[in-house]
């Protein structure tokens, strides 16, 4: 369009989205190639750049082993000009972006609109430096094997299996070095790991291909999914999930894979998501039972592969994701954002605006 913070053809929004995600996992522990397109208008595009290349040189600088503190300050900055400036974007709105981070949010919502979630416990990292025994208890009531995770880190980081009362608390302690917000689940026996993704809006949204995801770990870890080949290391830039061993189409029968795909559209339309997503399940092949895992709303690669194997070339994918973000900000210029209101007309201290405020 010529409005986006980095012009250039689908092609080559690609590859810098792809080489972003890629430096992203070297700094921040958190990679895989995900990225939005976002539509700022051309006057006020120079602010963006600015925080930009401010952010780019605190990376370099912490890659090069530096401070982070800059980075932070850096990533702070930038993501403020763009929620000040930007009129759409090819993803998520904010509040389904902040649930998606959250991993007990999540769960919590979608327990209560009927989509499946494994068993769990969570609390802060307070609550368990101050009730430590009750913490155990809870959770050797909810059943080992566990999985304990920071509740709002993404790609795997700090994630445990547990299997014995004897190894918790050493997981629980490098689970609060990350978050101070810790989730603890029921580990699904005679597990499958499928992923779904989802492209549309709260109006309209398709489901992708599946994929059976198989990891060299006991779980699905940053390992598997960003330095890809059991973890060897090759000289080259890992692609992020595109490059996670997987079998794909997964090997479900079409009955499970249908439900599969009709729980991705329902909890993509809960959470009001917009753009491309990436939800995970666990099957027990035991049982049959699905749960949902998690739901990413900038995932890895942009799960690109996933539409490929269903005849959509990630050209086709980008070019729908932008579409979808012209069409959020038509709607958006439909709606009412501000009104006038007389509500402090009888107080003082409102010279020269008459009691008029604007909202």
């Amino acid at each position: 369009t010529g409005s986006s913070i980095s012009t250039g053809s689908i092609d080559e929004l690609y590859e810098k989205g792809m080489t972003a995600g890629a430096l992203g996992g070297k700094l921040l522990g958190a990679g895989g190639g995900g990225f939005l397109v976002f539509y700022v208008r051309p006057e006020k595009q120079n602010a963006v750049k600015d925080a930009e290349k401010k952010l780019e040189e605190a990376g370099k600088a912490v890659y090069e082993g530096k401070e982070k503190t800059a980075l932070d300050e850096a990533i702070k900055k930038r993501d403020a000009a763009l929620a000040r400036l930007t009129e759409s974007s090819s993803g998520s709105n904010v509040f389904a972006a902040a649930i998606g981070q959250d991993k007990v949010f999540q769960k919590q919502i979608f327990s209560s609109s009927n989509i499946p979630v494994s068993d769990y416990i969570w609390f802060f990292d307070y609550e368990y430096k101050e009730n430590e025994e009750e913490i155990l208890k809870k959770i050797k009531k909810l059943g080992y094997p566990v999985m304990v995770k920071p509740a709002r880190l993404g790609s795997s980081v700090g994630i445990s299996k547990v299997k014995s009362e004897k190894d918790i608390k050493e997981a629980l302690e490098e689970a609060i070095k990350y978050d101070e917000k810790i989730l603890v689940e029921k580990v699904v026996e005679n597990l499958i790991e499928v992923n779904c993704s989802v492209l549309g809006n709260y109006q309209s949204m398709e489901a992708s291909e599946l994929e059976e995801v198989m990891g060299v770990d006991e779980f699905l870890s940053y390992r598997d999914k960003y330095l890809g080949d059991g973890g060897k290391k090759t000289g080259g830039s890992s692609k992020g999930m595109a490059s996670t061993n997987r079998i794909l189409p997964a090997r479900l029968d079409e009955k499970m894979t249908n439900e599969v795909k009709e729980l991705s559209k329902k909890a993509f339309k809960v959470l009001n998501a917009s753009g491309v997503v990436r939800i995970d399940y666990l099957i027990d092949k035991k049982t049959n039972k699905i749960y949902l895992n998690e739901v990413n709303t900038i995932p890895g690669s942009l799960s690109f592969y996933l539409w490929e194997a269903g005849g959509k070339p990630y050209k086709e994918l980008l070019t729908e994701m932008i579409s979808l973000g012209i069409k959020t900000y038509k709607r958006k210029k439909n709606k009412v954002f501000s009104f006038d209101t007389n509500i402090l007309s009888n107080y003082n201290g409102l010279k020269g605006s008459k009691g008029k405020l604007k909202f």
